[in-house]
């Protein structure tokens, strides 16, 4: 009973709170001929496309025309689109720390109020199934994204020194026949940080205390705890 209760939390936050559904940026490779604009638009490059490779980038100013031979990538931000399996909701934004705190508020602390005194009692642990952030939904059609937040934009400069938005294209090509990107690994440094400081901080105690014997009382100690305590966490497993 209790996962799909814990399914029926994220949906009605998703569904009800749009801002705590999962982002990406998306992009639409566009031949030059045919490209319109692209209002509402993140950043728009023009560039020769050779497979995987992207040779000779230039970003596209608003109203401008990509110069004879070469295609468009548009970039937007995109929210991810209700999905049936969510009942109208959408997966939770887990790069977002207000959007999970939003879900465990409405999960695992409305458990501790209703049973909490069960907790490594007759409730030996919680199991919430793999949380991620690969399961964004677009609008139509299949075209690349790549997992967002809010704030990446901003936090991404302040953290590493430059604006992530311009550089977009090394994300998803390999420029000028480079595999290798300093830019791409500053990206999936940000989103291993930022999903583990929202969701999953795993000190190297915890598997080692997680085992079946213990687990429930190491999580009854664990849930009464804001900042992991991982001496005390010793002394349940005793």
């Amino acid at each position: 009973e209790w996962a799909p209760r814990l399914l029926g939390y994220m949906i009605a936050i998703t569904r009800d709170r749009p801002e705590h559904r999962l982002k990406a940026v998306t992009l639409e490779v566009v031949e030059g001929a045919r490209f319109r604009g692209a209002d509402g638009a993140l950043a728009c490059f023009h560039a020769r496309i050779e497979g995987h490779v992207a040779r000779e980038v230039v970003p596209l100013p608003p109203g401008g025309r990509p110069s004879r031979g070469r295609s468009v990538l548009v970039y937007r931000l995109e929210t991810s689109e209700p999905q049936g399996w969510f009942h109208d909701g959408t997966y939770l934004d887990t790069l977002s720390p207000e959007a999970v705190r939003a879900f465990l508020d409405a999960t695992h602390e409305r458990y501790r109020a209703s049973v909490g005194d069960e907790f490594g009692k007759t409730i030996r642990g919680i199991f919430t199934d793999e949380p991620n952030y690969a399961m964004f939904k677009m609008r139509q059609g299949r075209r690349t994204w790549h997992p967002w937040a809010r704030d990446l934009q901003e936090d991404f400069r302040a953290r590493f020194g430059y604006d992530l938005v311009g550089r977009l294209p090394e994300l998803s090509f390999a420029v000028e026949g480079r595999e290798v990107s300093t830019v791409r690994g500053h990206y999936y440094r940000w989103l291993t940080d930022r999903f583990g400081l929202s969701w999953q901080i795993i000190p190297r105690a915890l598997p080692r205390l997680l085992k079946s014997d213990t687990t429930g009382r190491v999580m009854h100690a664990m849930m009464g705890m804001v900042k992991l305590d991982i001496a005390a966490l010793e002394a349940a497993a005793q």
